[in-house]
């Protein structure tokens, strides 16, 4: 059987599911992704990801913390999702291949706190054939001109025990270095770089990688509980924390 990969990255049919699940597929339907909001629960947002009807990725949560701000990601309502479909062409200037298909499908979803301060936060999931891709937002909005994030509490718990290729970079290299192949508790508390190969099964595997980063922190990965893999964001010089602004 010819191995199957898909790739995650941090950035059509729309169903709503039990306990306030949102679900997209990919064109094909082989990738699926459900978003949970949970108001019981403190981290009420999460996702998750199947592939071929396989759960690969469990609940895990997305949330944001900040510098003299309370985090961001619970008690998250939703406001209004748009849905959107993608089918079309390019060319590359060069490569071997010159044609290539962008076809996706996508949702986007406005939540808001459900309680003072009432701040407005968007997360956009895009399914691919061979890969799901999120983003977030925070929108401009009075009160949130300036902002610093401490952490991203973004994760990626896989259902089983996977085995790991991957780089220990750390924040200051010249980002050069052998992918090892290690378990999720090897890498313990190193901080690895991207792309990160996992194999989930002898079929099945993975990359997590990232696209389209523009004045903002890159993503490291560590091992987390439950066996995860926990994004940490590059820090500033000076300290942790990264900032942002909005022009007016």
């Amino acid at each position: 059987m010819k191995p199957q990969i898909f790739l995650m990255t941090g950035l059509l049919p729309v169903s709503g599911c039990a306990d306030d699940r949102l679900m997209i597929t990919s064109p094909d339907k082989s990738l699926s992704v459900q978003i949970h909001l949970n108001p019981e629960n403190s981290r009420n947002l999460t996702y998750s990801i199947q592939s071929q009807s396989r759960p690969v990725i469990s609940d895990s949560p997305i949330s944001l913390e900040f510098k003299a701000m309370a985090p961001l990601g619970a008690n998250l309502v939703l406001k209004r999702k748009r849905i959107r479909s993608v089918n079309e062409p390019w060319e590359r200037v060069w490569k071997r291949r010159k044609k290539v298909v962008n076809r996706f499908r996508e949702m986007t979803l406005f939540l808001e706190e459900g309680s003072e301060p009432f701040r407005r936060f968007n997360l956009t999931f895009r399914a691919y054939d061979d890969g799901i891709a999120f983003r977030y937002e925070i929108p401009e909005q009075k009160g949130f001109e300036l902002f610093r994030i401490t952490s991203e509490s973004r994760c990626f718990r896989f259902v089983e025990k996977p085995a790991v290729w991957a780089a220990e970079y750390g924040y200051a290299s010249h980002q050069e270095a052998a992918f090892q192949e290690m378990t999720m508790v090897q890498i313990g508390d190193r901080i690895m770089g991207l792309p990160v190969l996992i194999n989930i099964e002898e079929t099945l595997w993975a990359a997590i990688s990232e696209a389209d980063l523009t004045d903002w922190a890159g993503m490291y990965l560590s091992s987390g509980s439950e066996g995860s893999l926990v994004r940490k964001l590059s820090p500033l010089p000076d300290g942790p924390g990264i900032s942002g602004t909005w022009a007016a």
